[in-house]
């Protein structure tokens, strides 16, 4: 489940050529692709045009040779550096951070089994059959969207996400590679939820860009063409979270009937020692449907 949060998510006329020579294909993030995206979408306030490498020079207040060693990544700029760039790019806070994950050394993923164990040894295992009891749909992801764990109500949301999409709801919601997604059935505005998928799966590969298990969801993603396009089309939109202020609307998969899903979907603190950081916690609340006229 997914949707446009906090900070709106606006589609950009840039039109990038990934690296891979393939036109519009998702790649995994780096800093130095994603510097030239953000200053190939600035304008130079004398002309007008793109900014070039030397006017982003004289904004940093840096050698245009030294943008130009960033932005093809042959060196990994200081912290101050970094900072310069976050302010004088006039980075949203969410953007500030994205940069400064991918200066940073990437970070290693554990697998899906390491961290239901982390789970159960913490025992919020437990949580799964009260927030049942409550009517409430309940599951933690990775950063990546796999699903480590989720309670019958959240899975029943979902149809085909543990037979058909191997338990990662971003490939159920793009079924690349496949038919039709089911998602498009349940989701009342599923484009919408689309990219604010994609805007958060972008902020979670950015940390852990290195490891397996980002590489084989990107590479899995990049078969839908609808993924490619989105991931195109909106370079520079990153989430992180979600709160109830901005609902999903659904339809029931037995039913049809639409209902709206208020939804919290917060990253566990770095201070649970028993957990890792970074796993997201992901709790909905069935409301009267209040959404778009059907």
């Amino acid at each position: 489940m997914s949707g446009n949060s906090g900070e709106r998510i606006e589609a950009s006329r840039y039109r990038g050529r990934a690296r891979d020579g393939k036109a519009g294909r998702a790649e995994m993030p780096d800093l130095g692709s994603w510097l030239q995206t953000l200053r190939r979408l600035r304008r130079d306030q004398e002309t007008g045009r793109v900014l070039s490498r030397e006017k982003a020079a004289d904004l940093l207040g840096v050698s245009d040779s030294y943008v130009k060693q960033i932005e093809r990544n042959r060196v990994v700029p200081s912290r101050g550096v970094v900072e310069r760039f976050v302010e004088r790019y006039e980075l949203t806070p969410r953007q500030a951070r994205y940069t400064r994950e991918l200066a940073a050394p990437a970070l290693e993923l554990p697998t899906v089994d390491d961290l239901r164990r982390q789970l159960a040894i913490a025992d919020r295992l437990d949580d799964l059959e009260f927030f049942d009891s409550k009517g409430v749909i309940y599951g933690v992801t990775d950063p990546v969207w796999n699903v480590v764990v989720g309670n019958k109500s959240f899975y029943q949301a979902m149809p085909g996400l543990h037979e058909e999409a191997d338990d990662n709801v971003a490939l159920w919601h793009f079924r690349p590679g496949a038919g039709e997604s089911p998602a498009k059935h349940v989701a009342v505005d599923w484009h919408g939820e689309a990219v604010w998928l994609v805007a958060i799966i972008r902020a979670g590969l950015a940390r852990f860009r290195g490891c397996r298990e980002a590489w084989t969801v990107l590479r899995r993603l990049r078969a839908s063409d609808e993924f490619n396009a989105l991931w195109r089309d909106n370079p520079t939109a990153v989430v992180y979270s979600r709160g109830p202020e901005t609902p999903c609307h659904m339809r029931d998969p037995d039913t049809g009937q639409p209902w709206t899903a208020s939804i919290q979907i917060s990253e566990i603190p770095d201070d649970d020692a028993l957990v890792d950081p970074y796993l997201r916690v992901h709790q909905v609340r069935r409301r009267e449907y209040a959404g778009p006229e059907l």
